[in-house]
């Protein structure tokens, strides 16, 4: 039982992985609020998830994700 509450365990890990994938998710939505935006958002959210995928071991940031916004703007 006490291997549950580790900070490594796969019970705790996915429960970050889903976190971030809802934190993801609500900054996407605001970012789409203004319509002119909105494919800037969709892509840069595409780009941190597939980024995420293929190197697992970097994690799922807002951060990141507001970086890739403004790339995809300009």
């Amino acid at each position: 039982m006490r291997n549950i509450f580790d900070l490594d365990s796969p019970i705790l890990r996915a429960l970050a992985t889903a976190f971030d994938f809802a934190v993801l998710s609500l900054l996407t939505v605001l970012l789409c609020l203004p319509v002119v935006t909105a494919g800037a958002a969709v892509t840069a959210l595409y780009r941190v998830v597939l980024s995420y995928l293929d190197h697992s071991n970097e994690s799922l940031s807002a951060l990141r994700l507001l970086k890739e916004w403004t790339a995809c703007l300009k």
